[in-house]
């Protein structure tokens, strides 16, 4: 059980603040017929954080957001270690714009996608 995975373990807690500057070089497909705006998104369950929906400029085709996130977390380690057990977070760009999925249903376009483990930055 998750639940009791954390015990004899010390709890911390962390306010993380991740800067979302850019990204150049985006290709967002043909541009004269595009007119979805996109997100960055950290998210860890059902945990989400997000900056304001932006549009690509024309030259380079750049995302521009220069925006913090800021969220709180709780870290675990044994009193033996040095290192805080690894907590995952997903980075995710995904775009405003609605694809069709199987069965009629939509979804969010994912375009972009990292793993961050935030007790690397820890300490």
């Amino acid at each position: 059980m998750a639940f009791f995975q954390h015990i004899g373990m010390n709890a911390s807690r962390f306010q993380f603040e991740i800067t979302v500057y850019e990204i150049e070089h985006f290709d967002v497909g043909d541009l004269k017929n595009f007119t979805s705006t996109y997100y960055c998104s950290v998210e860890r369950g059902s945990k989400r954080f997000r900056t304001k929906e932006v549009a690509p400029e024309e030259p380079g085709r750049t995302l521009r957001w220069n925006q913090q996130l800021l969220f709180a977390c709780t870290l675990y380690k044994k009193s033996s270690k040095l290192v805080f057990a690894g907590k995952n977070f997903v980075i995710r760009v995904k775009s405003t714009e609605k694809i069709k999925k199987f069965l009629g249903k939509t979804r969010k376009r994912v375009d972009l996608r990292r793993a961050i483990n935030l007790a690397s930055f820890a300490s």
